[in-house]
Parts: C-alpha cells; structure tokens; sequence
C-alpha cells in the first residue's frame, strides 16, 4: 500500500520528517528493501532480523520547518503483514539503525513534541494517566513483596519516555530507574533518565516495566531478554501495548494510531503480547 490513503493531521511528526527527509535524496537513495518470501518463525522469534531495512545513504539531510506531511507521504510505501508460522504481525518496511538515530537524537525534538501533543494532554488524559501509574505501582509493590522482604522496591522502566511513573514510584519509596533513548525525553525528563540498558547491567531488580515500547522496537526478543537478565527470580514483568486485535491494516484513524508504520511497526494482540512475556523468562502480568 502506499501513503496516499493516510489520514493527513495524525501523523506523527517524526514519521513524516523522515519521509520529508527522503524527498529531497535522489531516487537510488530512496531504496526500499523488500521482506523475502520464506517466514522463518524462530529468526522472527529471537532476532527478526529477517526484515530488510530502508538502506541510508552518508549524507546530511536538514528538514524544513513543519509543512503538511501529505506532499511528501504520497507514493510511498508500507506493508502490514503476519508470520504465518509465529502469527506475530509486524511491518515489512523499517527504518535502518542509522536513520533510527537520527530520528531519535535529531528528528524528536522536544519541539516537534511539543506540537505533536499539543491539544492531546487534556486535564482528563493527564488525570487518566496519572490514575494507571498509581494503579501500577500499588500492584508492583503488593506483587513484590515476598520477594523484596521489607526493602523498598527496585523498578526498572524501560522506555520510560518522560520519567513520570518513575515519579509516581519514588513517591511510594521504591528505587526507581528509567531508560530511553529519545534525547529530548532524557534532557527533559522530570527525573534523571539513562539512555542504554548497558548503564543498568551491574544492577538487579524487583520489577521490570515497559509500558507501550514494545510495538517499537526492531527486535523485541533480544531486548526482553537482556532485561530479563537484570530481574530477579521470581520477579515480575509488566508489558503494555495498543491491543491490535483485529486489525489488518490502516483503514480507520484508530487503526493507523495501533499501527502507525513508522512508530508502532509490532503489531501485538492480547495472546501475542502474553506469548512474548512468557518467552523472555520473565512472569507476565
């Protein structure tokens, strides 16, 4: 499919900036890798590194201000498709890690944030979420207790974006850690944020949290289990993501909010999602 049927407006604006970036590359740097025919499930399973990605070129690319994305999304393509063997759905086309780094360190900006969420944080959103992290960390702390004793929980919350329900944790007295690896959310995060899980590996925790990262990431697999290395026995896995139950492709705004091709390029449903938790050795709740 192309671009051409997007809802103009939704669209996340580090998704566009890419493609706005690739507008002005020539047409041999604009080059698509194609997924191959066979689905080999244990690749997709433990390293999926059966996805071909966008090939970046070694040029500086500086993008104009905001525009309309819609001009530079037309023709381009996206494929939302599902291993036949695994049934995890997923798109075909990524980006490559270089050009995830730039969307990351340069393209994220905490203007282009800004604007983004801008009319989104209602007092009710705001409320909404500020309501989950206090839920969530009452359970962690009820669920941790046989194994923690009388000290205070240890949290790791990866993809911790901003660091609130790392705030709302170190209200309750745990000792709370957060990675990302925006650098707009680090230099503005309401509390201090490491920006790679090699900063935490001397560490050991009682919780492990990951709420709405999944769905972003090139390999799941082996970055579930390089966390779960760092829980304790016994410990406890907390995974959030949109419910894409249902959903084949980007026919409706709520869909392309699920599968946004760029941001959300895992597609799990319920019984995915708990597959995913329970393979990476942790206990998922």
């Amino acid at each position: 499919c192309t671009w051409d049927n997007m809802l103009p407006g939704e669209i996340n604006p580090s998704f566009w900036l890419f493609f706005l970036a690739l507008h002005h590359l020539n047409p041999a740097e604009r080059a698509i890798g194609r997924l191959g025919a066979a689905h080999d499930c244990l690749l997709r399973t433990t390293n999926w590194q059966h996805l071909r990605r966008l090939v970046p070129q070694s040029i500086e690319v500086v993008a104009p201000p905001l525009h309309h994305p819609a001009p530079f999304l037309l023709g381009k393509r996206w494929c939302y498709v599902k291993c036949e063997a695994c049934m995890q759905a997923f798109h075909r086309y990524i980006l490559a890690p270089e050009w995830n780094e730039r969307r990351f360190t340069r393209w994220m900006s905490q203007a282009a944030i800004a604007s983004f969420e801008k009319g989104l944080n209602t007092p009710a959103r705001l409320f909404g979420h500020g309501a989950n992290h206090a839920m969530h960390a009452l359970k962690i702390e009820a669920l941790t207790r046989d194994l923690r004793g009388a000290g205070p929980v240890r949290v790791l919350d990866f993809g911790c974006g901003y660091g609130q329900f790392l705030s709302m944790c170190s209200l309750f007295g745990f000792d709370a850690i957060g990675v990302d690896r925006s650098t707009a959310k680090r230099e503005n995060g309401v509390v201090p944020i490491l920006s790679d899980i090699a900063d935490v590996r001397h560490l050991t925790f009682h919780a492990l949290t990951l709420f709405e990262v999944l769905e972003h990431l090139d390999e799941p697999m082996p970055v579930l289990e390089a966390l779960a290395s760092l829980v304790l026995p016994g410990g406890i896995l907390v995974l959030e993501t949109p419910d894409c139950d249902g959903v084949t492709g980007i026919e409706t705004l709520q869909a392309y909010r699920k599968i946004d091709p760029l941001e959300h390029i895992n597609g799990f449903t319920p019984a995915a999602r708990k597959k995913t938790g329970n393979t990476s050795a942790c206990i998922a709740t």
